[in-house]
């Protein structure tokens, strides 16, 4: 079978020892576009760099590459959203898109961008967002790629929305950019672009209802506070300080994985003094691991002192996160920990 996985292998082999003529890289190539089209057969980047190697070249006819391209946006995304959402949440309804089976290259050779336009969100007929992205790098390397966007609403906007099971869509416009190409610039032909619809649902709760369970059991305690250490905390002069907030500070934890989710601020005390270290609240899996750093911008220079450290919970950001129902209840505090410059 000229198209089996076998063939494919012995193909790429070949051409990389430059033991194939035109011709038969022109059967290669018509093979791979037939393998990126039938998503019953498995794709390898291999394949993808391939091409994209040949069009960095200037070895590819524009007609091949904007065929090659047009795959990447037939049925790749899932649309997620939080399976309850709690009316009147202050972040609104977070929506967020899975990038899936990206038949590309690994970005090797080139990068794309993938742009969301005119993004609508809507809970059955009533709009609760809008996007405008142009900046999501495809390729397979990066893992699952995804977006996602929310807004907060008014009192209005949340008024039509009633308890109950609800459809959820998200209308885009979705198109792939060309951001290097073969002059190794930054470029903004549109290759490929479709106009789509994704639906998914939610359960809508009244009001004052939580759907997060904060734990605080004490058999997971040690655990937990075992898995998440600091590593060191710093400081430094912000290159552009602002009247209120001249130094920064940077937190590195080292996690490892624990038997439940955590989410939290990061807080520096000194003294009776209190600086959020963190933006955003920090949100980490059971099951992952490696370093955290969370880099703020603070009113004091701390450098030298010792200070404390806590990780405070954020039921309410867990709330308004796509998938965390059940987090750890309890500050994780650091004591005596030294600022270095």
């Amino acid at each position: 079978d000229p198209g089996s996985q076998l063939a494919i292998n012995e193909l790429l082999r070949r051409e990389k020892e430059g033991l194939l003529d035109s011709d038969q890289l022109n059967d290669l190539i018509d093979l791979m576009l037939k393998y990126q089209a039938d998503r019953e057969r498995p794709w390898r980047t291999e394949m993808g760099d391939l091409i994209e190697k040949f069009w960095v070249d200037g070895k590819l006819d524009r007609d091949i590459w904007e065929t090659y391209t047009a795959k990447f946006l037939v049925d790749i995304c899932e649309l997620k959203v939080r399976p309850r959402i709690v009316i009147g949440s202050p972040s609104g309804v977070l929506v967020q898109r899975n990038f899936r089976d990206l038949r590309c290259g690994s970005g090797r050779y080139i990068e794309f961008l993938l742009r969301e336009k005119n993004g609508i969100t809507r809970v059955g007929s009533t709009i609760v967002g809008r996007v405008d992205l142009t900046g999501t790098t495809v390729g397979h390397d990066n893992g699952e790629l995804y977006s996602s966007n929310s807004s907060a609403l008014t009192k209005q906007q949340w008024q039509p929305i009633k308890p109950g099971k609800q459809k959820i869509t998200f209308d885009v416009e979705l198109a792939i950019l060309e951001s290097v190409g073969p002059d190794a610039s930054e470029g903004l032909d549109v290759f490929a672009s479709r106009q789509a619809t994704f639906e998914t649902e939610a359960t809508f709760l009244p009001a004052g209802q939580s759907t997060v369970n904060v734990n605080v059991d004490p058999a997971m305690k040690d655990e937990v506070d075992r898995a998440i250490t600091i590593k060191r905390v710093e400081t430094g002069p912000m290159s552009q300080p602002t009247d209120s907030e001249k130094h920064f500070a940077r937190v590195v934890l080292a996690v490892q994985p624990r038997p439940i989710d955590n989410i939290f601020t990061i807080v520096i005390r000194d003294g009776e003094t209190e600086y959020n270290a963190g933006e955003h609240a920090h949100i980490i899996a059971a099951g992952d691991g490696n370093n955290r750093i969370s880099i703020a911008p603070i009113a004091a220079d701390l450098s030298g002192k010792r200070i404390d450290v806590i990780l405070r919970p954020a039921p309410g950001e867990a709330e308004n996160s796509i998938d965390l129902f059940e987090i750890w209840g309890e500050e994780i505090v650091f004591e005596d920990v030294l600022v270095e410059q």
